[in-house]
């Protein structure tokens, strides 16, 4: 779902706490909403979602890295664990690492707000 809160943000309810955060604000979102669509039309290539894309490549950048996904459904969860099964040629991890070199402008995480709250 991360990308379709991208690419219809617009939708988006107007209490939705993401539009507090900066990678949901101008020229961010607009990076982020081409990174996502990029992201997207690449796993739709291989017939997965882009999380498992996400994934799969988190996964190829060496044996011990460990992705730790969060979900709060069980259907997200059984994709998820079906990264493991997703195999990126050389080529699609060149072809995704070129993306997100493409569309490096995604924003902070949180506001500045937030920011204050943490490490005081």
């Amino acid at each position: 779902m991360f990308t379709d809160d991208f690419e219809n943000f617009d939708k988006v309810n107007a209490s939705d706490t993401r539009r507090s955060l900066p990678r949901f604000q101008g020229e961010h979102l607009i990076n982020n909403q081409h990174l996502t669509s990029a992201l997207k039309a690449c796993a739709d290539g291989k017939n997965i979602t882009t999380a498992q894309l996400a994934l799969a490549w988190v996964l190829a950048r060496g044996e011990n890295i460990i992705p730790i996904p969060g979900t709060k459904k069980r259907k997200y969860l059984e994709q998820n664990a079906n990264a493991l099964d997703v195999i990126l040629s050389e080529g699609e991890i060149l072809e995704i690492e070129s993306i997100i070199a493409k569309y490096p402008n995604t924003g902070d995480r949180y506001g500045e707000a937030a920011l204050k709250m943490v490490n005081n």
